[in-house]
Order: structure tokens, then C-alpha cells, then sequence
């Protein structure tokens, strides 16, 4: 981190938010959230439909959203194209695009946590959620939440998981109001190319903060 913004950051929010800078570019607190899936939800509002990403509509997602599709998130996107077990669904209304959302069915990478998230036969893992600025607020995370949890269903899944990056409030919130529970807690550590997690958390999940 550069030191003169760490000088504009104390000069505009303080002490305390310098220092919050500095921990969380070495240490990261992640957690994982686990539900039962055996009700399908249902959504009264029609406005919204989900269509599975291909390489036109992601490269659309690229020229309309050139702030928030970079292109390292452009060829992330692109590779999972590839991956049967690993599907990217978009969220339209109407005709605009309004954020994309991803759903596994086997072990995946997190990247924040640096672990693999083991995935069961019975289960599904939801995401890299990411709702465009200027859509949020509108119902869009929670449509997709509940389109994937029903795609789970589905295919005669029983769990869901979520791993959420702590104070990350928005998506805590929207995933409890689906009764979604801590079952275990990510501690990451990085200095420099080294990383190192620890979990927190038994073998039977019953691990709740």
C-alpha cells in the first residue's frame, strides 16, 4: 500500500481507518453459510429473468459495465464458459443486464479465503455474486438467490453453501432472510506471496457465531 494513501485516508477518515487498511491487506475473515434446500421459492415479481452467460452476453456485460468487467474478471468469466460443473447465470430486466451470479457443483477455489470449499453430491455452492451499481436495490441478489437454490432443488440437491467475507453486511443480510447459518470461519493471513488459512469449525457443522 502506498504511503501517501494511507496519509489521505488518516487525513480523511482518521486513525482508525489507516489502521483498518493495513489489516486487511494482511489478514481476512471469511465465513461459510450452509441451509437445508427442500422447499422451492417462489417470486411474485416478473420483472426479472435469468439466462445462462455465453460469450455475446458477456462481452455486452464488457461494453456496457467497462467500469466493473475488467478484463481479468472478463477472461475469469470466459474460462467458466468451459466448466460443466460450474454455471454463470445472468439476471436481465427487461432487455438490460443486471449482474451476474454462479452456482458449482463440485469442490471450488475460493479465492479470498484460499481454500477449496468441499462440495457433497447432495449440495451446491453459490458464488461471486455481483449485482451492477446501478441495479442494486431493486431485488435483483435476491431473485438470483432464490433461481439458483431452486435450480439445486432441481437437480435433487439438499444443502446450499455461501462463503461471505466479514462485514460484508449486505450479502449476510440477504442470504439469512433465507435462513442460511454460519458453519464455519475462515481465518487468511497473507504477507507478501505467502498464505496461510486456518478453520474454525467441526466436522458436523454445528459451528454457529
Amino acid at each position: 500500500m502506498k504511503i501517501k494513501n494511507l496519509i489521505k485516508s488518516y487525513k480523511s477518515n482518521g486513525i482508525q481507518e489507516v489502521l483498518h487498511k493495513i489489516i486487511s491487506k494482511i489478514y481476512l475473515k471469511e465465513y461459510l453459510y450452509k441451509v437445508e434446500i427442500t422447499n422451492g421459492y417462489s417470486y411474485t415479481n416478473n420483472k426479472f429473468r435469468l439466462s445462462e452467460l455465453n460469450l455475446q452476453i458477456l462481452n455486452e456485460m464488457m461494453s456496457n459495465y467497462p467500469g466493473e468487467i475488467d478484463e481479468c474478471k472478463y477472461n475469469i468469466l470466459k474460462e467458466r464458459l468451459k466448466k460443466p460443473d460450474e454455471n454463470t447465470y445472468v439476471v436481465f430486466e427487461n432487455e438490460e443486464i443486471c449482474g451476474y451470479f454462479n452456482i458449482a457443483y463440485k469442490d471450488t477455489k475460493e479465492s479470498c479465503a484460499n481454500v477449496i470449499i468441499n462440495i457433497s453430491k447432495d449440495s451446491i455452492y453459490l458464488y461471486d455474486d455481483y449485482t451492477f451499481i446501478k441495479h442494486r436495490g431493486k431485488g435483483v441478489h435476491k431473485f438470483s438467490i432464490l433461481s439458483r437454490i431452486n435450480m439445486g432443488i432441481n437437480k435433487k440437491k439438499k444443502y446450499a453453501y455461501v462463503a461471505i467475507v466479514f462485514e460484508n453486511i449486505i450479502s449476510e443480510k440477504s442470504y439469512e432472510k433465507f435462513s442460511f447459518k454460519k458453519v464455519k470461519k475462515y481465518h487468511c493471513f497473507k504477507i507478501g506471496k505467502i498464505k496461510k488459512t486456518f478453520e474454525k469449525g467441526d466436522k458436523n457443522e454445528h459451528f454457529y457465531l
